[in-house]
C-alpha cells in the first residue's frame, strides 16, 4: 500500500493539466477508494492518504459534489485552510458527481473515526439512507452547496437559486435606472431547460422582478447551458424580433454565449457608448470579468463559495461543542458583523465571526462577509440562505469570488 501512495505523489506532485492530473488520480485511486485532490502552488497536485491522520484537533470527512472544477477547488482549498488554522485534519473524497461513489466515500470516512461529516449531496433522495445511519452512529452532518432531504442534516448552507435570480435582476434594473433608461421593450432571458429545476428557480426569480415593469416584454429561450447554444438563439431572437433592452442568463456558459449572440447581430455596445443593451446573470467566471472590463456586461451575481467550507467546519464545532440546539435556529437572521460577538444576539440575531485579515496565500477569504441571511426549515432541518455576492464591473477585479481567487491560489485565471 505504501508503494501506491509513493507512486500517487510521484505522479501528481507536478506541473501538469487539471484534466490529465484528474484522469491519473481517478485512475490510481481505483480499489482503493479514496482520493483527495485540491491544487497546489505553481501547478495541480493531489495526494492519497489510506490512512488516519494524526490527529491535532478534530477530524472531518468532507465529501463534496465534486472537485473537477476550479470553483469547487477554491471551495475546497478554504475549508482546508480554515480547518489548518484551527488544528482540524479534513479528509477530502471526491465522488465525481456519483451517488454510488459518494456513498461509499462516506461509509469510507465514518470507518477512518471521523468527528463529523460535511457533505454537499450528489442527490437529494439517494443519499438520505446513507446519512441516516451516519447519524445513527453518533456523527453530526452538516451540508453545503445541495442538500439531502433528512433530518438527520444539522444545517445545510447554499443560496436560494429564486434569491440569486432576484438580486441579479434588481441590481440590472437598478444600474439601468441610474442611466436614466426606462425598463420598457424586450427581454430576452435564456436558461437550460424546464427539467433543471435550479435555472428554473433562477429564471423565475429575475422574472419576479422584471414583471413589476408592464413594458417590459419577456420572451425564454433554453439554450441547454451551452454558450454556442445561447449565442445562437440570441443572435437569431434579435434579428427575427429585434433588438432587446434587456439581456439575462442563468449561469455562466450561457452568460458567455448570451454576449457572443448580440456580438453575432452586430448590436453589442458598451455602457455609455450607443444603444447599449442591459446584460446580466448568474456565475462569475474569467469570461464574464473579461466582458465586463469591455463594458458588455452589466452585472452577474455569485455563490459566496469561500465561505461554505469554514461555515461547515464552525457549525460542526459548535454542535460537538455546544450542542445542535446552539446553532442559528429556524426563522433567525444571520448576520455576519465581526464587531460583535459570535452567536445569539439581544434582537433576536443570530451572529457568525470570521477573522477579516485572516489571509491564506495570498487571499482574504473572509474581507466581504455576506449580508444577512435568512435560516427556513428544509425537510426537517435548518438550511442558511446565504445571499449572493452581487459583481459589477466596478468591482470585478477586486471581488471575493472563485475567478479572482484562482489566479492567487492556482495562477490560473
Amino acid at each position: 500500500m505504501e508503494i501506491m501512495i509513493d507512486s500517487m505523489e510521484n505522479i501528481l506532485n507536478k506541473k501538469m493539466s487539471r484534466r490529465v492530473a484528474l484522469s491519473k488520480a481517478a485512475k490510481i485511486s481505483i480499489g482503493v477508494g479514496v482520493a483527495a485532490v485540491i491544487a497546489g502552488v505553481g501547478g495541480y497536485y493531489a495526494w492519497q492518504r489510506m490512512a488516519k491522520p494524526q490527529k491535532t484537533g478534530y477530524l472531518w470527512g468532507d465529501s463534496p459534489y465534486e472537485n473537477e472544477e476550479v470553483w469547487y477547488w477554491t471551495l475546497t482549498r478554504c475549508l482546508h485552510y480554515y480547518a489548518a488554522d484551527l488544528g482540524d485534519s479534513v479528509i477530502t473524497l471526491d465522488p465525481h458527481t456519483n451517488t454510488e461513489v459518494q456513498i461509499r466515500d462516506i461509509r469510507y470516512l465514518v470507518a477512518q473515526g471521523i468527528d463529523g461529516l460535511m457533505c454537499a449531496p450528489t442527490s437529494m433522495e439517494g443519499l438520505v439512507e446513507v446519512l441516516d445511519w451516519v447519524k445513527k452512529q453518533g456523527i453530526p452532518i452538516v451540508t453545503y452547496d445541495s442538500d439531502a432531504k433528512t433530518p438527520s442534516v444539522s444545517i445545510c448552507t447554499r443560496v436560494d437559486s429564486f434569491t440569486i435570480g432576484k438580486q441579479s435582476a434588481e441590481k440590472l434594473i437598478e444600474i439601468m435606472k441610474s442611466d436614466g433608461i426606462e425598463p420598457k421593450g424586450k427581454v430576452f432571458i435564456v436558461h437550460d431547460r424546464p427539467e433543471n429545476l435550479v435555472q428554473v428557480a433562477r429564471k423565475d426569480g429575475m422574472e419576479s422582478v422584471l414583471k413589476e415593469y408592464p413594458g417590459l416584454e419577456i420572451i425564454e429561450y433554453t439554450a441547454f447551458s451551452t454558450m454556442e447554444k445561447a449565442k445562437t438563439v440570441i443572435s437569431e431572437a434579435c434579428h427575427t424580433i429585434g433588438k432587446p433592452v434587456i439581456v439575462m442568463a442563468t449561469n455562466m456558459p450561457q452568460l458567455t454565449g448570451a454576449v457572443e449572440g448580440l456580438k453575432a447581430a452586430g448590436i453589442a455596445s458598451p455602457r455609455g457608448k450607443g444603444e447599449h443593451v442591459y446584460v446580466g446573470g448568474i456565475d462569475v467566471g474569467p469570461d464574464t470579468i473579461s466582458y465586463m472590463k469591455e463594458g458588455l456586461i452589466d452585472v452577474a451575481v455569485d455563490q459566496p463559495n469561500l465561505f461554505y467550507g469554514p461555515l461547515s467546519v464552525k457549525f460542526l464545532r459548535i454542535i460537538k461543542e455546544k450542542g445542535e440546539d446552539s446553532l442559528p435556529p429556524v426563522g433567525a437572521t444571520v448576520t455576519f458583523d465581526y464587531n460583535k460577538s459570535e452567536g445569539r444576539q439581544a434582537d433576536g440575531t443570530y451572529n457568525i465571526v470570521f477573522d477579516p485579515d485572516k489571509e491564506y496565500a495570498g487571499v482574504k477569504p473572509f474581507a466581504y462577509p455576506p449580508p444577512p441571511s435568512k435560516v427556513v426549515e428544509f425537510y426537517g432541518h435548518r438550511w442558511l440562505q446565504l445571499s449572493a455576492i452581487v459583481v459589477t464591473p466596478e468591482i470585478a477585479e477586486t471581488a471575493p469570488i472563485w475567478a479572482n481567487v484562482a489566479k492567487e491560489w492556482f495562477k490560473i485565471g
